[in-house]
């Protein structure tokens, strides 16, 4: 059931900027030209949140070219024992209003540590970014993996800040 109830919430947040795409081109124009797109090509960041694991924190740097988007993140995981994660995932940004994006996200995750041998999953989720100031954002990601390797991490969640340059 709550794996029902994640991949309707991630095809809600899909769902919900497609109404807002159909504004008058003019609108369109204008915001792309204030903060929907970042002109800088690399972004760093830190997030905290939690997973299936436990408690995470990690580190991550984004790419852009235009609304695409490729995040890679490293994580620990803090539960009985210490787990290491690194993850490549892919947004599409569509913007709501000025500053604010939410985006759907597909990738891939790998983890291992003292009782997990290794995992390999996919990533499906979708995030909400607010761009605050001067190439500071803060983010809210959540993800549903299907596990490809190993055991099962069913979900992950963030929230962090990244620093475009």
């Amino acid at each position: 059931m709550k794996k029902i109830i994640i991949l309707l919430a991630v095809a809600l947040i899909g769902v919900l900027p497609l109404s807002a795409q159909s504004t008058s081109d003019q609108a369109t124009e204008s915001a792309q030209k204030t903060h929907k797109v970042s002109t800088t090509f690399g972004a760093v960041g830190a997030h905290i949140g939690y997973a299936f694991w436990g408690t995470t924190v990690g580190l991550h740097g984004d790419f852009n070219a235009n609304n695409f988007r490729g995040r890679a993140g490293f994580d620990l995981f803090f539960s009985e024992h210490l787990n290491l994660g690194a993850d490549v995932g892919f947004h599409y940004l569509l913007n709501l209003i000025d500053g604010l994006n939410v985006y759907p996200i597909i990738g891939v995750n790998m983890g291992f540590g003292k009782n997990v041998d290794f995992h390999v999953g996919m990533d499906f989720g979708a995030g909400i970014e607010y761009n605050f100031a001067n190439g500071w954002s803060i983010f809210l990601d959540g993800k549903y993996n299907l596990k490809l390797l190993g055991p099962d991490i069913p979900y992950r969640s963030y929230i962090g800040v990244t620093k475009r340059f």
